[in-house]
């Protein structure tokens, strides 16, 4: 779960048209919650029906994952950043920009290449660059807030809130099929 939370935002984002990035990465977020919601009222209902059946729950849960990682991984066209930045396969990232898109690649392709040639010469990133004297306020002002709500989420422990939330129901008062 934690590589995917991680590493499809960043496809999504890469692969996206620029109108359409933060739409598509904030559905993809809600989609997961989406799925933690249906996940929980399925498995409500197949303890309601005596179908409580581990086994049952977890091949529920394993089938789409199976079909998307499985599946439609090999139909997925690799990011014409990442091709561009890493490989320099300009034909390859056309390919995949064509895959993708509909119209103005070329616009976007030569944006993609101008973008990957800047962050070359700008390398390597160091410290110097986030504190050093050249560095902005607003970038370390955002690595601060980054930082800060990734702290705030270890320290809220909702990823233990979810983990041990039936146990939590069940000792607060909730019978076991209501947890």
């Amino acid at each position: 779960c934690g590589l995917s939370t991680t590493t499809v935002p960043i496809y999504v984002a890469e692969l996206a048209p620029s109108d359409l990035r933060g739409t598509l990465v904030s559905l993809e977020i809600l989609f997961i919650v989406l799925g933690q919601t249906v996940a929980g009222a399925l498995n409500a209902l197949l303890a309601s029906l005596n179908l409580s059946y581990w086994r049952l729950s977890m091949g529920l849960a394993a089938f789409p994952a199976i079909c998307l990682g499985l599946i439609f991984y090999f139909l997925l066209p690799e990011s014409p950043r990442w091709l561009i930045a890493k490989r320099g396969n300009i034909q390859a990232a056309t390919h995949a920009l064509k895959m993708t898109r509909q119209n103005d690649i070329e616009n976007e392709l030569q944006c993609i290449i101008q973008d990957a040639q800047s962050r070359q010469k700008d390398m390597p990133l160091s410290c110097a660059l986030w504190f050093g004297p050249d560095s902005s306020a607003g970038l370390r002002r955002s690595m601060a807030l980054g930082i800060a709500i990734m702290m705030l989420q270890q320290l809220a422990a909702i990823n233990t809130i979810m983990y041990y939330s039936t146990i939590i129901l069940i000792r607060v008062g909730f019978s076991e099929m209501s947890a």
